[in-house]
This record gives C-alpha cells, sequence and structure tokens, in this order.
C-alpha cells in the first residue's frame, strides 16, 4: 500500500540493477520545482521524482534539453526555506511509450551550484532525508 510514484521508482531501481553503482542512492522524494534553462526569463513548473547528493530529476511535460544549464528551485527535505540551485541537463525523457515506461516524463539534473550556500544546504537536506529512510 503505498502511493503509485514510490511503486513505479521501487519497479525502475529493481528492473536496471543500477542503484549499486551510484555514488550516492536516489530517494524518493516529492516536492514542487520551478525551472527553466539559463538566462530565460519564465520559470516552468515540475515535480521532483526522486533526487541524490549531486543531483534531481524533476518530473515535467516540458523537459529540458540535455546539456542545458538550468536554473531551479524547490523546497529541500526538512528545510525551513527553498534551495536555488544550478545543474547541467544530463538525460531527458519524453512523454510516450518506451521500454522504461515507469519512468514519468522529465529531465534529470546534475547539481553544479547554488545561490551562496544553498547547495551546501540541499546536500545536507538530503543527508537527513537519508538517515530518515535506514
Amino acid at each position: 500500500f503505498a502511493p503509485p510514484e514510490n511503486v513505479l521508482f521501487r519497479a525502475n531501481e529493481l528492473g536496471y540493477e543500477v542503484a549499486s553503482r551510484r555514488a550516492s542512492p536516489r530517494l524518493l522524494y516529492g516536492t514542487s520545482v520551478t525551472f527553466r534553462s539559463a538566462g530565460r526569463d519564465r520559470d516552468e513548473v515540475g515535480f521532483s521524482y526522486n533526487l541524490s547528493a549531486k543531483g534531481i530529476y524533476v518530473r515535467t511535460l516540458a523537459p529540458l534539453d540535455p546539456g542545458q544549464e538550468a536554473w531551479l528551485e524547490l523546497w529541500p527535505p526538512r528545510s525551513d526555506r527553498r534551495v536555488r540551485l544550478v545543474g547541467k541537463v544530463v538525460w531527458r525523457r519524453v512523454y510516450g511509450q518506451s521500454e522504461t515506461a515507469t519512468v514519468p516524463p522529465g529531465f534529470g539534473v546534475q547539481l553544479t551550484g547554488g545561490l551562496g550556500d544553498d547547495l551546501d544546504r540541499y546536500v545536507a537536506a538530503y543527508g537527513l532525508l537519508g538517515k530518515a529512510n535506514e
């Protein structure tokens, strides 16, 4: 008895056996995310699907293209304020049929920085979420 995204996330992890090769585990965490490609004026809205210490997967029907620099703003786990992060889009999944249909459409971002100490605060919040899941 779990929300559908939890079941899909776990099925995806089991199906690809990549979790053991990750530098940090992916943790399921849902929060709204505003994002845009660097230099743009208009934000898009997405929803986080999972996150790691240095990355995040954003669910959206308007995914950014790989190679783009992304600006993101979101509430980290157990945080009292939002963080502004910068990253590079490393892959995207568009809506449609595929062999990995359990993954919602969106894009994966490798985090490279943040406003002030926001990246450090994000990493610390990720660590707290990981400890809560142990």
